[in-house]
């Protein structure tokens, strides 16, 4: 329901007259304590609501109740859905294999890739919604991991035209982290920014020490990411401008990326590159990963796309 200002608050009276329906109330009530614009004419009018707290909060549960239960909804389908679509591909993809050499067998098996990583990608997702994509956290050295996520995209990045810098400092505290999703984080980053630049430009995979905090960074020189797309683009299957979109990529890489930096109680954010480009950062904070007391067993590890 999407009642107009004015109209709320020409229902007012009705509403301080318990005249109303619980429907009307409960979209009133949630109006209210959310639109600044009511806000500042009842200010001006110097009208006084009372509303308890506890119904403000019954109203609000009640008004997003739906849409809790449409977003559970789809959890569940994305979770069968994924698993259903294992068997299938597994099956077409083997039948490939056996096939003689040919263009077509080619796009066949890239598809049957791409499918996989596509459902492996969902399948981490819907074990992060249901609380089970844990960690398995250990004692790593940071250098070492930026030097091997390096060695891994360097081939890539070549074969663009796209020179892959190292930025390093001396030495990085040691830390406890689970190894495998940072480098996996960092990977897609770094495939994203392979992707989406331009040849005869670079990429730096750096890392620095800021107060308490580990910082990660991926920065590249392309055509950057305007402001207004900035926060969509860790929604799930977000795919943004044409410009950006990539028919290898689904628009989750980057929703994973953020889940593990979740998973280590840390954050990641997108700025812009000073000339150009996107600089990607996941801040982690140095004093969680030296206290964590690593009780975590069930580490879920997939690539994403």
């Amino acid at each position: 329901m999407n009642i107009p200002c004015d109209l709320i608050l020409d229902l007012l009276p009705m509403f301080q007259s318990n005249l109303c329906s619980e429907t009307t109330e409960a979209y009133i009530i949630q109006h209210l304590t959310t639109c600044d614009k009511c806000n500042r004419i009842l200010n001006e009018m110097e009208a006084e609501i009372d509303i308890p707290q506890y119904e403000v909060n019954a109203a609000i549960a009640k008004a997003l109740h739906p849409v809790e239960a449409a977003r559970n909804s789809q959890k569940v389908f994305i979770a069968s859905a994924s698993h259903e679509l294992r068997s299938p591909v597994a099956a077409i993809q083997s039948c490939a294999k056996i096939m003689e050499a040919s263009p077509e067998r080619d796009s066949i098996l890239q598809e049957c890739k791409r499918m996989t990583g596509l459902i492996q990608a969902m399948l981490s997702l819907a074990a992060c919604d249901a609380g089970i994509w844990q960690v398995e956290f250990q004692e790593t050295d940071i250098d070492m991991l930026l030097f091997e996520t390096w060695e891994t995209f360097s081939e890539k990045a070549s074969k663009k035209d796209i020179q892959l810098n190292l930025d390093v400092e001396e030495s990085y505290p040691s830390i406890r982290c689970d190894k495998g999703q940072i480098t996996h984080a960092l990977g897609i980053l770094l495939d994203n920014a392979i992707s989406y630049s331009p040849s005869n430009t670079s990429i730096e995979l750096g890392a620095r020490v800021k107060a308490k905090e580990l910082v990660l960074s991926v920065t590249d020189h392309g055509q950057g990411i305007q402001d207004s797309e900035k926060e969509k683009v860790f929604q799930r299957f977000y795919s943004g401008e044409p410009a950006r979109t990539d028919k290898s990529h689904y628009g989750l890489g980057l929703s994973i990326a953020q889940e593990i930096v979740k998973q280590h109680c840390g954050t990641i954010c997108l700025k812009d590159t000073v000339n150009g480009g996107c600089t990607f950062e996941l801040v982690l904070p140095l004093w969680t990963l030296h206290n964590c007391n690593g009780n975590h067993a069930n580490h879920v590890f997939v690539p994403a796309y």
